[in-house]
């Protein structure tokens, strides 16, 4: 790789890209249209390289690909870690996993990140959702990540706010998710001509996730939610993790939306849709006439769209965008409240005489508008990596040299990369 193109500086970008989750797949095109607006050249490390280059037109490296991260890493200018929730512990962020790579955990995020400063790139830390940080561990990990970055924003409060509990006392911009100034470039399909069922019906998107840490809200929902659906509505299940095949005809499962309809056993009521790409789902979903969303992007979506939204919140993070949103509480149901709320919300989001808010196209405009403070923020850092010599010589980052002491059969291709800028 060459440091520079006559596009300008490479920023190497990383986050849970190419798995395929769809919100995470958002942030990334946002993240790669405003390097790209910026004059520099994205490079994103990706669960699935192949699929990156092709869903993004840009250069992508293995998540695990040490060699390939190191090389990335030297010929660019700016590590750009985010956005999206990176910084949280539902899957471990432990210090104790920093010193042998990969980490299979979020703990990974970091490492790349304290890489990237031992090789003295311009580090961005941007459009954060931090938390949950249960453990000491986690707090100590995301505190050292946020104080050392060279640029940071926040999405929300609620991050902001955490950040600071655990001892980090910089300045911390707040703007909203990347997300809703993505969401201006969508545009509504023709549903009856994805599929005939939906052909004269009202349709309600429907957007489940996969969520382990409550064992049974499942089938609390699927009692709640069947016969909810009033006469003339039709459900379009459709999710935002699939895994994509290798040669990027398709996917090869879907996520929650299957097993759902199967166990709610409604013939006609309900239809999947099976997106060619992240595209369509979106469009597909801003499409509907209505949404419940328990992804965090699918509501964003919906509520961009000005559809009637029901958010299923599953998580603070949530919670804190549609609040932010001004989504009221009548819309907004947490898990354990699925049994008690959720098919009276449902008939107020839907029924007959039904009168749901949806935030107005001012307040929608105003998110938009808000959310390109991370652009700016990332133009700035991008300006400083410009600015900034990269050294002629390095010495052996102290990390990389104890992932090589627990890896040795890696040493001779890293050293091979690094070549004479190790002094």
């Amino acid at each position: 790789m060459n440091e520079t193109s006559s596009a300008g500086p490479r920023v190497v970008v990383a986050g849970w890209y190419g798995a395929t989750n769809f919100g995470d797949e958002l942030l990334l095109a946002q993240v790669v249209d405003w390097i790209r607006a910026g004059g520099g050249v994205p490079v994103a490390f990706s669960v699935n390289p192949a699929n990156t280059r092709r869903v993004h037109g840009i250069d992508a490296v293995a998540l695990g690909d040490l060699p390939g991260i190191v090389e990335a890493m030297l010929a660019a200018r700016l590590f750009l870690f985010g956005g999206g929730g990176l910084l949280q512990n539902y899957d471990a962020l432990d210090p104790a996993h920093l010193g042998r790579f990969p980490a299979h955990n979020a703990t990974l995020y970091a490492q790349y990140f304290f890489l990237a400063k031992e090789l003295g790139l311009v580090t961005a830390v941007l459009a954060q959702g931090v938390g949950p940080l249960f453990s000491e561990g986690a707090r100590r990990v995301a505190a050292d990540v946020l104080r050392a970055a060279d640029y940071v924003s926040m999405r929300d409060d609620a991050s902001a706010s955490l950040a600071r509990d655990v001892g980090v006392d910089r300045r911390l911009p707040v703007a909203p998710d990347p997300g809703w100034s993505a969401a201006r470039r969508l545009a509504r399909l023709d549903l009856p001509a994805i599929d005939p069922a939906l052909a004269g019906k009202r349709v309600l998107a429907v957007n489940l996730r996969r969520w382990p840490f409550d064992a049974d809200w499942e089938e609390r929902f699927a009692n709640a939610f069947r016969g909810a659906l009033p006469d003339g509505w039709v459900a379009l299940w459709i999710d935002f993790q699939r895994t994509p095949n290798d040669d990027g005809s398709g996917y090869v499962d879907d996520e929650i939306a299957s097993r759902m309809i199967q166990r709610l056993a409604e013939p006609g009521r309900h239809v999947l849709l099976a997106p060619a790409n992240m595209r369509e789902a979106m469009d597909a979903l801003v499409s509907c006439d209505a949404v419940l969303g328990m992804r965090l992007h699918a509501a964003l979506l919906g509520v961009a769209a000005g559809l009637p939204v029901l958010s299923l919140e599953y998580d603070d993070k949530v919670g804190a965008m549609m609040a932010q949103a001004g989504l009221p509480a009548a819309q907004r149901i947490a898990l354990p409240e699925i049994a008690p709320r959720l098919r009276g919300a449902l008939h107020a989001l839907i029924g007959h005489g039904s009168r749901p808010m949806t935030p107005s196209p001012e307040v929608r405009l105003q998110l938009a508008e808000a959310a390109l403070l991370h652009r700016d923020i990332l133009w700035q850092a991008m300006q400083a990596a410009r600015a900034r010599t990269p050294p002629a010589a390095i010495a052996m980052p102290p990390i990389l040299s104890q992932w090589l002491d627990a890896q040795p059969a890696l040493a001779p291709a890293i050293r091979s990369v690094l070549g004479s800028r190790v002094a």
